[in-house]
This record gives structure tokens, C-alpha cells and sequence, in this order.
């Protein structure tokens, strides 16, 4: 009668190894990401407010291949190359970049509030040229670029 209850409880210790075990490997890996740059020109901190509820704080990173955004927590990466940039949309206050969207070759907009606006822009302006970066009119105070 006991045997089924010396089984389960078994089972039951192996399951719990097992995913003891699973954990152990998880922290230990360090996170694979594919980096855009080879060598980086300029770096911010920024928030990626993809979701406008859970914006994620980290750093964004300018360099020979595009643009790298690392979340400070470690869940979430986005890496974005110069030559899928379609076009980049401002938010300016007179001299003050306060943030941009990216909106990709597959129309996917990804939002990003600057702490250095005015310099991040000046980089995405040499790689990218005049022509790709248009003011956001959605603001009453905001001006062309």
C-alpha cells in the first residue's frame, strides 16, 4: 500500500534535483547577444518604451554597424543595423532631443527616451544622413529638425 506513496515522493525528489540542476546551468550561462558594432562611437543611457507601461531603462550604443540598446536588467537587447533604419523621428524642444523612434525597414517602431539626445542624434545623423530624420509633429511645442 506504501510502495505508490515511496514512489511518488521518489519522483518527486528526482524532479527537484533535476530542476536544481537546471538552474545552476542558467546562472552560470552568461547571455548570448548578437552585437551590431565592431567598435562603438557613442553611448547614452536610454529608456526603450516599447511598452509604455514597462519601459525598460538601459544603455544605447552607436557604432560602425548600427545601433545596440542593452537593458540594465539583462532582458532585453535590440540591436538594429544602419542600413535597416527607414527613417528616425525626433522629439525637439528648441536645442533638447528628448527622444526618438526608430521605425525599421518592416515598419516596426521602437521609441527610445535619450539622456544625451542632442549627441545621439548628431551620430545617427552621420551615419544615416539628412534625409532618413523627420520631426515627430505630435507635440504642440516641438519644432522641425
Amino acid at each position: 500500500m506504501f510502495e505508490f506513496l515511496k514512489k511518488s515522493v521518489e519522483s518527486l525528489g528526482q524532479a527537484a534535483e533535476q530542476k536544481a540542476s537546471n538552474n545552476e546551468q542558467l546562472e552560470h550561462e552568461e547571455p548570448q547577444f548578437a552585437f551590431v558594432n565592431d567598435s562603438v562611437e557613442f553611448s547614452a543611457k536610454a529608456n526603450c518604451t516599447l511598452n509604455a507601461l514597462n519601459p525598460k531603462p538601459g544603455s544605447i550604443a552607436l557604432g560602425d554597424g548600427g545601433i545596440d540598446f542593452i537593458a540594465v536588467s539583462g532582458y532585453g537587447f535590440i540591436a538594429i543595423p544602419w542600413k535597416n533604419i527607414q527613417k528616425v523621428r525626433v522629439d525637439v524642444y528648441g536645442k533638447y532631443v528628448r527622444s526618438i523612434e526608430i521605425i525599421t525597414d518592416d515598419d516596426q517602431v521602437i521609441p527610445f527616451i535619450l539622456s544625451k539626445g542632442y549627441d545621439v542624434l548628431h551620430v545617427i545623423y552621420n551615419h544615416i544622413g539628412r534625409e532618413k530624420i523627420v520631426s515627430s509633429n505630435r507635440s504642440f511645442g516641438s519644432r522641425t529638425v
